[in-house]
């Protein structure tokens, strides 16, 4: 038979097919199942910043909880330990914030709930006109520095393509920490 192990983002994959971020990654078991199909690793489903505020504005409308935000991030934390209980292959959980403040705790959360990596999925929409493509590249910069400063996991960063010259800010990123682009 023949090897087709390959490394990504530091992690030693079995062979290069990742499953990707989606609603279909989102059960722990359904991950199982994508294990045994074959997959060299899974990226479970993105958890939205604002999906946690939206649910914790609405709980707090109702509650005098202080804790109420804590409930959206902690399914999502189960998910990655229960996950990685079922399935040997790596566990890629994927985040998607829009203020840099908000990467790190859910970063710190994510690896100590056991995640081989984190893919910090960025989007930015800028409304300025004002607003260049130097200064979207600081804020991808300043997001995986912050993040790579919290948590010893590979990190890889998903960015869109309104941030310039591509190569060039991937390079950018790797040089800063990012594991992979």
């Amino acid at each position: 038979m023949i090897d087709i192990k390959t490394q990504y983002a530091g992690l030693t994959l079995r062979n290069p097919l990742i499953v990707g971020s989606s609603g279909l990654t989102n059960n722990a078991e359904r991950n199982k199942e994508f294990e045994k199909a074959g997959a060299g690793a899974i990226v479970l489903k993105s958890l939205f910043e604002e999906q946690i505020e939206m649910q914790s504005d609405i709980l707090m409308q109702d509650s005098d909880y202080p804790e109420a935000a804590d409930y959206q991030i902690n399914d999502y934390l189960e998910l990655i330990q229960k996950t990685k209980e079922l399935c040997t292959i790596p566990v890629i959980a994927s985040i998607n914030c829009y203020k840099s403040d908000a990467w790190i705790e859910f970063a710190r959360q994510i690896e100590l709930a056991g995640a081989d990596a984190l893919e910090l999925n960025v989007f930015f929409l800028e409304t300025d006109l004002t607003y260049n493509s130097e200064n979207m590249r600081d804020l991808y910069v300043s997001i995986i520095r912050k993040v790579k400063e919290t948590v010893s996991i590979p990190v890889m960063i998903k960015m869109s393509k309104m941030v310039g010259n591509i190569p060039a800010v991937a390079h950018t990123l790797t040089v800063n920490g990012a594991d992979g682009i």
